[in-house]
């Protein structure tokens, strides 16, 4: 037996477990049942990225469309059909995040969150001045208890008094959305 806590611990686990039949770990000191076929019981992750720029009008909400997917374990993201959406595949608290990239402009606000089966609530909300010279990165991330089937986007605005685009930048990872289960039923 393999000692996990140290000198004079009373824990042990054996040295060698092997896999049973429908999915039992034996370790000759009991099973531990595996449900190997159930994504909820595993972790959940998916990241989307956008390809090209998108075009925002002014003063206008927009949602982003994620037309690449670089990860996703549990069909989170159609990218053919609302593609701005990552849906949740089970009940559960997720952890997601976005970054964005508006084009250089140092009029207005810009503005990005998490919105959250079309409602009007917003998360993870960020306001910030556009900065003179430079393009404006705004990164927001939010922890937020979900059911199976909900759906979130990221919204975006700005109001520069012309149109603007969201940069599609790989060396900076943006437009980016992200998804990841923390605790799922």
């Amino acid at each position: 037996m393999a000692d996990i806590r140290g000198k004079n611990a009373d824990a042990t686990v054996p040295d060698i477990a092997t896999w049973g039949t429908g999915n039992v770990l034996e370790t000759g000191e009991g099973t531990v049942k595996v449900d190997l076929d159930n994504k909820a019981s595993l972790s959940q992750i998916a990241i989307v990225t956008r390809d090209s720029s998108q075009s925002l009008s002014d003063d206008t909400d927009v949602f982003i469309n994620f037309d690449n997917t670089l990860k996703d374990t549990s069909g989170f993201h159609n990218s053919g059909s609302n593609n701005s959406r990552l849906t949740l595949p089970a009940d559960g608290v997720y952890s997601v995040s976005a970054s964005v990239e508006f084009t250089e402009n140092s009029t207005g606000e810009r503005r990005v969150a998490f919105r959250v089966n079309g409602e009007t609530d917003l998360y993870g909300f960020l306001i910030v001045n556009a900065t003179s010279g430079n393009n404006t990165r705004l990164t927001i991330s939010a922890v937020l208890d979900l059911e199976e089937g909900d759906y979130v986007e990221v919204l975006v605005r700005q109001d520069s008094g012309e149109v603007l685009n969201i940069i599609s930048n790989p060396d900076r990872n943006t437009p980016r959305f992200a998804v990841h289960s923390i605790d799922t039923a």
